[in-house]
């Protein structure tokens, strides 16, 4: 009798092992494709990220992509200084210093950079002006 129970009872217990496994398989691969689904267009958007700095003025230095921007965005009066440099990774950059600058400005400025010059932002900082205190004095290092 007990023989019988024990072979009745195996199968089950082998048959709910194998139902288990195919369940934690199947969660996990609804988990890995959920999470394949949302890092696809991010990657997506970091791979044109990286294209882009060809496509946006590479033929140009950085310093000319750069005067390029702020004369396109009509800023050359608030631009104090602009020279050329090199990042430590040897990339070609700019480092640019504009004042009186007011928020839409600056916003205006980095998007700018950013999409027409395919420069990146390394360093920024923001002090107010003393002329005037609602507006911000800028400097920049920017790299390709």
């Amino acid at each position: 009798m007990s023989m019988l129970l024990v072979a009745a009872v195996c199968p089950l217990i082998i048959w709910l092992w194998i139902n288990s496994a195919s369940d934690s398989a199947r969660k996990e691969t609804e988990r890995i494709v959920y999470r394949y689904e949302r890092a696809l267009p991010l990657a997506e958007k970091i791979r044109a990220d990286r294209s882009r700095p060809e496509q946006a003025g590479a033929h140009r230095s950085a310093l000319a992509a750069a005067q390029g921007v702020i004369r396109d965005i009509e800023l050359e009066e608030r631009l104090a200084s602009v020279s050329p440099s090199r990042s430590l990774s040897g990339r070609d950059g700019v480092e640019m210093y504009l004042q009186g600058l007011n928020l839409p400005e600056i916003l205006h400025l980095f998007e700018s950079l950013d999409s027409a010059a395919g420069l990146k932002i390394v360093n920024c900082n923001l002090n107010r002006s003393q002329n005037n205190p609602e507006r911000m004095d800028v400097s920049l290092s920017l790299t390709r």
